[in-house]
């Protein structure tokens, strides 16, 4: 569940960066969190469609950098991520 191929653009983004608010996908899944040139950026939350995942940590320019991701099982990893995958240090725990 990555944000690096969306892009939130507002007539009042072009006046001064956004910094932090929600943004809704057409399929239901929603972004909390900051914001920068338009990509995730900063802390945020990050929710799949129908509860299907949840990430939340940090963002860099639309990726997941560090945080937890809870698969709709309980399942968690949590630890580094580069390019929306797992990658480094991490930690895998199962749930229910």
């Amino acid at each position: 569940m990555t944000l690096h191929d969306q892009t939130l653009t507002t007539d009042h983004q072009r006046l001064q960066p956004q910094v932090g608010g929600t943004f809704t996908f057409d399929d239901g899944g929603t972004y909390c969190g900051g914001w920068a040139a338009g990509k995730a950026d900063g802390h945020g939350v990050c929710t799949g469609p129908a509860g299907q995942g949840r990430y939340e940590g940090a963002w860099n320019r639309g990726y997941e950098t560090s945080g937890t991701y809870t698969w709709p099982s309980g399942n968690t990893y949590a630890g580094q991520w580069s390019q929306g995958k797992r990658h480094g240090l991490g930690e895998e725990t199962k749930g229910k």
